[in-house]
């Protein structure tokens, strides 16, 4: 059975539902099935798309801005750690946790709002759900606004300026090479989002205000790469 199959029998709706509605470990495991699901590789991305109908953006912008919450409190705790050396164990499995479900999120995102070119898709390319058949781009501008809305645009811009540093921490938990893994998926979704926060669409919605924030994130991960070089 194929990704897009699963989706149109309506266990991708299940996923999104569980993302949204629940916690902890069962909430990782439907935001990893997700990720998966999205890697669609069809030119016309209708797996993809399909999911952003059913809201999947909206559960993966949530669940975004819950693990950016965890990053940040990982982060404080950091010292704590480093001076009672019984609680590592406990802590690299929290952090484990953490970033395993923030990459799963990120991925999932970027994979749903990679752009789909409008002249590859025919009559029979148009994306239909249960009561509406609409463009490959209302659907994508569908995804960016429940991205913003639902916080997700805002913890793409602080997981790209974030700085993942954990004193402490042992050299075998590699924090530096994973926060480059989410800097690069991160920076998928906010390419994807800019030019669809450039369209009247989104100036009509109130959304066309985060270009600036966009664009400055982007300056800054390019500056910080050039002296970094």
């Amino acid at each position: 059975m194929s990704n897009s199959d699963i989706v149109n029998n309506g266990a991708g709706g299940s996923f999104i539902a569980i993302a949204l509605e629940s916690d902890g470990q069962l909430r990782a495991m439907a935001i990893e099935a997700i990720r998966v699901l999205s890697e669609d590789r069809s030119p016309n991305r209708r797996t993809r798309l399909q999911f952003i109908e059913d809201g999947a953006a909206k559960a993966l912008g949530r669940a975004l801005e819950i693990d950016v919450a965890k990053l940040n409190e990982a982060l404080q705790g950091t010292s704590n750690v480093s001076q009672n050396a019984g609680d590592n164990g406990f802590f690299f499995k929290v952090l484990e946790s953490v970033f395993s479900e923030t990459h799963d999120a990120l991925c999932g995102l970027a994979n749903l709002l990679e752009p789909v070119s409008e002249q590859k898709n025919s009559d029979n390319d148009i994306v239909c759900s249960s009561s509406t058949a609409a463009s490959t781009q209302v659907v994508l501008h569908k995804g960016c606004m429940d991205t913003a809305e639902s916080g997700g645009l805002a913890s793409l811009l602080r997981i790209s300026t974030m700085s993942l540093a954990f004193p402490g921490i042992s050299p075998d938990f590699d924090v530096l090479t994973r926060s480059k893994i989410l800097l690069r998926e991160a920076c998928r979704s906010l390419s994807s989002l800019a030019p669809l926060l450039l369209t009247d669409r989104a100036a009509e919605e109130g959304c066309a205000k985060w270009t600036v924030a966009v664009l400055s994130t982007f300056n800054k991960v390019l500056s910080s790469a050039v002296v970094g070089d």
